[in-house]
């Protein structure tokens, strides 16, 4: 077993690597040197900085996204994943974030939905480094705000439907 932990100096390196193995009637060994390669983390988060959006209205909410990794991760967009919300001015090109650093945008968000309550808006975000590209979703949580536009307060049956024995 190689035991690799997670504040790990990221490069490429060698792990040796002794194999015993028998026949049956004799023991032999052998040694390898196996490369290792230590990629760096990239860990980039996402939160909302204002997450009231108003039914049936366009809203604009602030998104923070930080780098938490050890690398500079590039070509960052977000989107948000269709459903329940639509978005007016996606996708969002950040651009290059630096290890430690934070950028804010701002989404502009159109929902539908009538249940005034907390609903994630889940948003994709993609980003490379190195040569590799990653996509991660993220469920921000957002309270939906307002008054919808259709709200039963009564309900009156014409007839009237009396049974046998009601009071």
């Amino acid at each position: 077993f190689v035991d690799i932990q997670s504040n790990a100096t990221p490069g490429v390196y060698s792990a040796h690597l002794r194999v015993l193995f028998s026949d049956g009637s004799q023991q032999s060994q052998r040694s390898y040197d196996i490369p290792l390669s230590i990629l760096p983390r990239a860990i980039v988060s996402v939160s909302a900085t204002n997450a009231q959006i108003i039914a049936n209205n366009v809203t604009r909410v602030g998104l923070s996204v930080i780098n938490n990794g050890t690398v500079t991760v590039h070509n960052l967009q977000l989107l948000p994943i269709t459903g329940a919300y639509t978005s007016t001015n996606t996708p969002i090109w950040i651009g290059d974030l630096d290890p430690a650093s934070k950028k804010t945008v701002a989404m502009d968000i159109f929902t539908a939905v009538q249940t005034l309550s907390l609903v994630p808006l889940p948003v994709s975000l993609s980003y490379e480094v190195g040569a590799k590209t990653y996509n991660n979703t993220f469920q921000i949580p957002v309270q939906i705000m307002g008054q919808p536009e259709f709200q039963i307060r009564s309900i009156k049956f014409t007839p009237s439907y009396i049974y046998p024995g009601a009071t």
